[in-house]
Parts: structure tokens; sequence; C-alpha cells
């Protein structure tokens, strides 16, 4: 990428983020379908932990992978900035809506 819109950028990361946190959430549901929290909250816990970790790790491959095509530095240097935030917002709305179920 040679001088990308920053904002097309960010774009596209929340567009993939919001795929991924679509399928991996689905994903961990499906595992939980069923499952009593009360009953045992460290296997519920250990599931969740899962679910978020590759959930955070696919963003952050893909954040990465974005960052490394962009050839302008200052560009680079505030992407990662500003997908090191959003992977954090999404991996606490992961979390939250874990929670909520």
């Amino acid at each position: 990428m040679s001088h990308p819109d920053i904002n097309m950028l960010h774009a596209h990361f929340n567009n993939v983020a919001s795929s991924l946190f679509q399928e991996v959430y689905h994903a961990f549901r499906n595992e939980v379908a069923g499952f009593v929290r009360n009953g045992d909250e460290n296997v519920y816990q250990m599931i969740l932990s899962k679910h978020r970790h590759s959930f955070r790790q696919r963003l952050e491959r893909h954040a990465n992978s974005m960052i490394d095509q962009c050839n302008n530095q200052e560009t680079r240097v505030r992407l990662r900035a500003d997908l090191t935030q959003r992977i954090h917002y999404f991996d606490i709305e992961f979390i939250r809506k874990a929670d909520e179920s």
C-alpha cells in the first residue's frame, strides 16, 4: 500500500474484526451450549479463554498483515497504534458479550 487513506484501513479492519467476532463468538456459544456455568465456572472460563485467545490472535495477525503492507512509515506507526486500540476494544466486547449469556 503506498499512501492509503487511514479511514479506509480502519473501516476494512473493523469489517474483518466484526466478521471474526461473529465467527468466534458462535463457536464459543456452541461449545458452551447446555453448559451450566454455575456448575463449573473453571471449565467455562477455560473455554472462554481459549476462544478469546484465538480471536485476539487472528485479529493481531490481520492487523500485522495490514501494517506490513504500508510503505509509509508514518501511516504504519499510526495504524499500529489505532489497530492495537481496536483489538483491545473487540477483546473487551467479546468478554462483555460472553458474560451476558
